[in-house]
């Protein structure tokens, strides 16, 4: 799903210039919310693309149990000094 950032604060602006740079939606002030800004991220083809692609991405991922699991192998097989 194409995502709308609409950043106000903190490092909401980080995120949503990375989700527009990253062409996987738009970022917008809350003031520009309409119906075309609305039909432009719904309707550009290559946002959609880019959105699904990502979807799939972290879809791929190692689950956060898994993750989990793997640290604490990790940590049990380092030597403690």
């Amino acid at each position: 799903m194409p995502q709308l950032v609409l950043p106000s604060g903190a490092d909401r602006f980080i995120n949503s210039s990375a989700v527009h740079n990253g062409r996987a939606g738009l970022n917008a002030d809350e003031n520009d919310l309409d119906a075309d800004l609305m039909k432009q991220l719904l309707d550009d083809e290559k946002i959609r693309n880019t959105a699904a692609a990502v979807s799939a991405e972290i879809a791929a991922l190692p689950a956060p149990a898994e993750i989990a699991e793997r640290l604490v192998l990790l940590n049990s097989s380092v030597q403690h000094v």
